[in-house]
């Protein structure tokens, strides 16, 4: 081989080498934005309304139901709508939940402000997945709606007087019990037996049965201000106004344990949530804490802390904590995080980074909200 023939062929390798690096590198860049993304929806080309900022609520079968701006929509297992609908009210605040036999409890909140007396008002709703209204029920308040939460059996609504339990079987009234006032956002919890949580504005975490019994008062200093994560398995976790995740056990209210916060909990200039920090628990009994300050912090359920991730920027909604121990959450700088039980990043998606809602895990799926468009990861 003549000594031109070498230095071609020699060029020719160096050119091969060159163009596989660059496909690897166009490659791993196009899987940091797009790796995990089953498919996308947006629903204003869909259906001509954009997403609110609540989550969707996921069936056992893998329906997928969204509030949209004025009406409900059921998008299949693979993202195609199944069917819309409009709202019963008009400008209504909507809390919807599948329930355990596949129906999606919808309650919308009006509040009318027309008459002499401004008040609350609603409507209840149970729909089949084939979008047919199973019943419908009106709902009166006594005082300024707090917020509600769905159970398989009942939908819970706190206002400033009482927690009310409406069944899920035809909208009626089920229970009611009077409570001490409650801050404004504080939305009942609800553990897998249906047993409710929530902290009156005098720093009392109270448990309350499914039957609509008190069953225990536990004062912790500053807890009005954040909402009880119950895990299913015991324990309620609470945050204070003094830094402190807290452990409280659900049989007596006792206090098993309490851990202090790097940085506490207070107001800061990076976590957004309701503009304080927050608490979410898995099944296992884990406790995630994302700090207003910007640190992620997991425990176990005997208080030993995990991992403290301090390397966040700017969070719009409360982390998703799968029963493994993984923490998904969007940072409006890096974008969509899987953080392991080590602390590692395991993947990134770099485009996801805008959302008013929190991720959640429904069946098989991660399912995020960036830029009103709804995502479904793979996790």
């Amino acid at each position: 081989m003549k000594k031109w023939q070498k230095i071609g062929l020699a060029c020719a390798v160096l050119f091969v080498i060159y163009l596989v690096a660059i496909t690897g590198l166009i490659w791993h860049h196009y899987q940091q934005k797009h790796a995990h993304v089953r498919w996308r929806l947006d629903p204003v080309i869909e259906f001509g309304a954009g997403l609110d900022h609540h989550q969707p609520a996921v069936d056992a079968r893998g329906y997928v139901y969204l509030c949209l701006d004025n009406e409900v929509a059921c998008l299949n297992p693979d993202g195609t709508a199944r069917w819309h609908m409009p709202y019963l009210l008009s400008y209504a605040n909507v809390c919807h939940e599948v329930t355990a036999d596949g129906r999606l409890a919808l309650c919308e909140t009006l509040y009318d402000n027309s008459g002499q007396t401004p008040r609350y008002h609603g409507m209840i709703t149970a729909i089949s997945s084939d979008g047919r209204r199973l019943w419908q029920q009106p709902i009166e308040y006594k005082g300024d709606l707090r917020g509600n939460n769905v159970s398989n059996r009942h939908l819970y609504v706190i206002d400033e007087q009482a927690l009310y339990a409406f069944s899920l079987v035809d909208g009626t009234l089920d229970w009611e019990l009077a409570i001490g006032p409650t801050l404004d956002e504080m939305w009942p919890q609800v553990d897998p037996a249906g047993n409710v949580y929530f902290a009156t504005d005098q720093s009392e975490l109270v448990m309350v049965s499914a039957a609509g019994e008190e069953l225990w008062q536990r004062s912790i200093p500053g807890c009005a201000d954040y909402l009880p994560a119950p895990t299913g398995q015991g324990i309620v976790y609470t945050l204070d106004s003094a830094g402190n995740l807290s452990a409280v056990a659900c049989d007596d209210g006792r206090l098993i344990w309490q851990q202090p916060l790097a940085g506490g909990a207070r107001h800061g200039n990076k976590f957004l949530y309701l503009g304080q920090s927050h608490v979410v628990a898995n099944a296992t009994g884990q406790a995630c804490v994302l700090t207003a300050t910007g640190g992620l912090t997991l425990f176990t359920p005997q208080g030993q802390q995990l991992y403290q991730y301090d390397q966040l920027n700017w969070i719009g909604a409360a982390p998703c904590l799968s029963d493994t121990g993984i923490t998904y959450l969007q940072d409006r700088e890096a974008g969509l995080l899987a953080i392991g039980p080590d602390g590692q990043v395991r993947w990134r998606n770099s485009t996801l980074t805008s959302s008013q809602a929190q991720p959640i895990l429904a069946g098989g799926n991660l399912y995020v909200m960036h830029d009103r468009e709804l995502f479904a990861l793979s996790p």
